[in-house]
């Protein structure tokens, strides 16, 4: 077993342990190469519920990795309860000035796990109603966060230093990526709950948030490099907590719209298979995993957070490929023309200038070429001979 896999099963093993309220074997604890484990949960973004299962060793395990372990769990517990803070002030603008606004991932999934702090927050994500954008910009700025790109994309990034990061939505998927699932987004204003009529928060339901949370899940392990581990544990505590009382029929349904019953099957079953208790009572995950899941959760492992150039590029040329799911020569030379000479939605999600002004794009084409040859030649370079190895 390759260490980064074994270092993997760990994260795994500890965050199952939190989990469920269990202390960890001490036998287990001892075979563990924590510097490993650390840096792995900390790829994975699983510092925190990592540790929380340590705690009862901390006085026995070697005190500096200990030491920016607990760390760890200080800054996600203060993290959390400042961003609350500062969220809630944003809503009440928000509130006042009649913006609709839905919050999304973490700032709903937060509370769906047992202790304050055991999910690792790097940002919090709300979409708004794209009309009113504008409003929450002036807000952000004027409460001294920095803009980091404003009406480019589907999201508006605010950083305001020690730690705040608000993406701030006004669709729920990008067109040029996954036009399905960005047309099934769209009228989401029509399907969300309004809890408190005096308040301008929708909430969705608690189906809808779970497709919510496998569209999230897919996007990242389709199109943006892969995903993580923390994505399994997010699909296990919500299915735990809420899985006997939702409408099963409804999300099937739903699912099928958007191409998504297969995937939901692999990483639901996937969560419940390495999460579960009866997993953890064996002290050996891949006793209960078939071949096929075994590469599955390979994958997550090796992702980390934010995956891999080589995952993205795969998802990215896939949408080129035949009927039979095949990369031809002609899958590659549309995909190369279609990264040198973008067109449609791609252009009025990232350069909203010259999608105004189209009898320029051959400006901007010239540019990118440019851009891509002297500046980025390295990533080109890696993924021109990727894609050319691909079948």
């Amino acid at each position: 077993m390759d260490s980064n896999f074994k270092s993997g099963l760990d994260v795994i093993y500890l965050t199952s342990c939190a989990l469920h309220g269990i202390i960890p074997d001490e036998s287990a604890i001892n075979k563990m190469d924590l510097e490993a484990v650390y840096t792995q949960a900390k790829r994975h973004k699983m510092l925190s519920v990592t540790c929380m299962a340590l705690e009862p060793y901390w006085s026995k395990l070697e005190p500096e990795i200990i030491k920016k372990w607990r760390l760890s769990v200080n800054q996600a517990i203060k993290s959390s309860l400042a961003y609350s803070i500062e969220r809630e002030k944003l809503c009440r603008f928000m509130d006042k000035n009649e913006i609709a606004y839905l919050p999304l991932k973490g700032i709903i999934l937060q509370d769906v796990y047992p202790r304050l702090g055991m999910r690792q927050m790097v940002d919090n994500d709300i979409l708004i109603d794209i009309s009113k954008r504008h409003l929450v910009r002036d807000y952000m700025v004027k409460n001294g966060y920095s803009v980091d790109g404003y009406g480019k994309d589907i999201h508006d990034v605010y950083l305001k230093a020690p730690i705040y990061n608000f993406e701030i939505h006004v669709y729920l998927a990008i067109e040029s990526v996954d036009a399905l699932i960005y047309n099934y987004y769209l009228d989401i204003w029509q399907r969300l709950e309004r809890p408190d009529k005096n308040r301008y928060e929708f909430r969705f339901s608690k189906e809808d948030f779970y497709i919510h949370i496998l569209v999230h899940a897919y996007k990242h392990f389709n199109y943006t490099g892969g995903v993580g581990l923390k994505a399994l544990s997010d699909i296990f505590v919500y299915l735990r907590k809420y899985g006997d009382t939702l409408n099963w029929e409804y999300i099937g349904t739903e699912l099928k719209k958007i191409n998504l019953t297969v995937f939901e099957k692999n990483i639901s079953s996937l969560s419940k298979k390495i999460f579960d208790i009866d997993s953890l009572k064996q002290n050996n995950i891949e006793l209960t995993l078939s071949d096929e899941e075994r590469l599955q959760l390979k994958f997550f492992i090796d992702s980390g957070s934010f995956g891999s150039k080589d995952t993205m590029y795969r998802g990215m040329i896939d949408r080129f490929a035949g009927g039979d799911g095949k990369i031809t020569k002609g899958s590659k030379i549309k995909y190369f023309l279609n990264r040198l000479f973008p067109t449609g939605p791609y252009i009025r999600e990232n350069y909203p200038f010259f999608h105004k002004h189209k009898l320029l794009l051959p400006v901007l084409w010239v540019y990118r070429f440019f851009s891509k040859i002297f500046v980025k030649s390295d990533h080109v370079k890696k993924e021109v001979k990727f894609i050319m190895k691909q079948k």
